[in-house]
């Protein structure tokens, strides 16, 4: 399960929750007030997936990437739709 752990008011913690919601993917959210103090996890806002923490502008930009693209597949190939080939015309 994807974890979104943010800041309750944070414009970059914002537009992780955004991307996260239009690709329509589960997740949960975890608001927090102020950063925990001691904790072991990365600075706010992070994701965690499983045992996978990813935190930081690139790195957090780079996976919310690659989720887009794996979940655009997935609903193509998941759609309830049937597609032509632009190339071949054959119908799928």
């Amino acid at each position: 399960m994807i974890e979104l752990h943010r800041l309750q008011k944070d414009p970059v913690s914002d537009e992780i929750e955004e991307r996260l919601q239009a690709m329509v993917v589960a997740h949960r959210i975890k608001h927090y007030a102020a950063a925990p103090t001691g904790s072991p996890d990365a600075p706010l806002p992070y994701i965690r997936e499983g045992e996978k923490i990813i935190s930081g502008r690139e790195d957090t930009a780079r996976y919310l990437d690659e989720l887009e693209r794996f979940m655009r597949v997935q609903h193509t190939y998941s759609a309830d739709a049937c597609y032509i080939d632009p190339e071949t015309g054959e119908i799928c």
